[in-house]
Parts: C-alpha cells; structure tokens; sequence
C-alpha cells in the first residue's frame, strides 16, 4: 500500500476540440508537455447510510489496462478549484 497526495484541478470542459485546444495554449506559451490518453474504468462504494461520504471518505476501485487498484481518499481541502486529499492505494 502507498500513501499518495492527490491534487487535481477540476474543470468543466463544454469544447469537443479540447485536446487541440490545450495542446495549443500549451504550445503557444512554450511548455513541454506529453500527452496521453488512457480510458479507466471507476467504481465508487459507499454504505446505504453514506457513511463514507459523511466522513468525507471516498472508497474507489479503478480499472486500467487489466489491472485493477483500490483506493480510500480521506478528507482534504478545495483551495480556488484545486482539490488536495491524501489517498491510500493498493493494487
């Protein structure tokens, strides 16, 4: 099991071009960058009383490529849109 530090920033995208358009503004202000695009499969659990999600808690099992890793996120901060939590991950 690792012990990781999620941060994510969370946007809502309504552009279909999307990947043309970021790699654009990437390109244009002289980041390097690599992309890649991977389709996972998430299921997230909870108790019928949310007992997870009363406690902030997210149980999460992620599928990839064939193989699979569980996750518990704990509770964390949102901070101007960018989300930060600690997460425990085990394949």
């Amino acid at each position: 099991m690792n012990m990781a530090t999620e941060i994510e920033l969370k946007y809502i995208v309504l552009e279909q071009e999307i990947e043309a358009i970021i790699s654009q503004l990437l390109l244009d202000n002289n980041i390097t960058f690599e992309s890649q695009v991977k389709h996972l499969n998430n299921c997230y659990f909870d108790t019928p009383e949310l007992a997870l999600r009363k406690l902030d808690m997210g149980l999460r099992v992620r599928t990839y490529n064939g193989e699979h890793e569980q996750t518990i996120k704990t509770a964390g901060s949102v901070v101007s849109g960018l989300h930060q939590r600690p997460e425990y991950n085990v394949d």
